[in-house]
């Protein structure tokens, strides 16, 4: 049963590979008949984005914005590529590209509050991940866009309004452990240690390790 399961493994791997690589092939085809292609530089840049390359992307993604430089997703998908490789300046100056030819377009200001989080640059941050929800509320409830803004909030060591997105992420993914963590940590520094301490014994069941880290900082303070 056991080689069975692997035999059926490879071959899904197998055909998963073939696919990926007619793909490819497809496009490389299309760029050589039509090199000046928009479209077909977009689809390159962005197969090699989701594939991981992010190089190959940089080079399709900024060729097709040459052709033409009013697409918005050339810059967020470039923006994304940049921010990949941990090029976050870059990422930023791709990000606000987009929101200028797009100033309605929520995508662009959630990726560029995150990309200025990974430069520290935290009240920016802020006001773009708000920017975002206000021009879509369903962003109001993205785990991820509340949790970037709880996380700016404690490290502007603003913990009062950290608390209200941090619990809303936890709400949408109690086993979100950075959340419960920074939750606690903010409940701690606002007085409340009755409520830290409930963030610890949550994060006992979720991650032990840093259940550890918050005991030992609410036991310090």
């Amino acid at each position: 049963m056991y080689i069975k399961t692997l035999v059926n493994i490879f071959i899904i791997i197998f055909f998963i590979n073939i696919g990926i690589c007619s793909e490819l092939n497809k496009l490389k085809k299309e760029l050589k008949n039509n090199p000046d292609s928009y479209s077909t530089n977009y689809n390159l840049g962005s197969y090699y984005e989701k594939n991981g390359n992010y190089n190959q992307a940089i080079k399709y993604l900024k060729k097709s914005i040459k052709i033409d430089s009013k697409k918005v997703f050339s810059y967020i998908m470039l923006g994304s590529s940049f921010d990949s490789l941990g090029k976050y300046k870059e990422a930023v100056t791709n990000y606000k590209r987009a929101i200028r030819i797009d100033s309605k377009n929520g995508l662009s200001y959630s990726m560029l509050a995150m990309s200025l989080t990974e430069l520290n640059d935290f009240k920016g941050a802020i006001k773009y991940f708000k920017k975002s929800i206000k021009l879509n509320k369903k962003n109001g409830k993205n785990c991820a866009i509340l949790f970037g803004i709880g996380n700016a909030y404690v490290n502007l060591k603003n913990y009062k309004k950290a608390i209200k997105p941090l619990k809303s992420a936890i709400k949408l993914n109690p086993k979100l452990k950075n959340a419960v963590m920074l939750l606690g940590l903010s409940y701690n520094e606002t007085g409340n240690s009755e409520k830290a301490f409930d963030q610890y014994v949550k994060l006992q069941k979720i991650d032990r390790e840093l259940s550890i880290i918050l005991l030992d900082y609410l036991s310090r303070s």
